[in-house]
């Protein structure tokens, strides 16, 4: 519906379409279980990858928050392979 409307008002107005976005958790096993991902796509612009949870205080040591590569222990987190920017 709001996608609609944001192409409504475009062509209305003759100004470029408003952007629709979504912010989205980074682990897999959060968006498996709570987002239907294709069906969000075919209406959404862009989705915001929360990156700022992949690591906190309950680990030993301090790691990167953005792990596009990742250590060869950390596997869980790992997107390098999952995702191309």
């Amino acid at each position: 519906e709001l996608r609609e409307e944001f192409e409504r008002e475009s062509s209305k107005t003759g100004r470029p379409r408003l952007l629709l976005s979504m912010a989205i958790p980074a682990g897999i096993e959060y968006l498996e279980k709570g987002y239907d991902l294709p069906r969000l796509n075919e209406y959404l612009d862009f989705f915001n990858l929360l990156s700022y949870d992949y690591h906190s205080a309950f680990e030993p040591a301090v790691n990167h928050h953005s792990p596009l590569y990742g250590l060869e222990e950390d596997n869980e987190y790992n997107y390098d392979n999952e995702l191309t920017i």
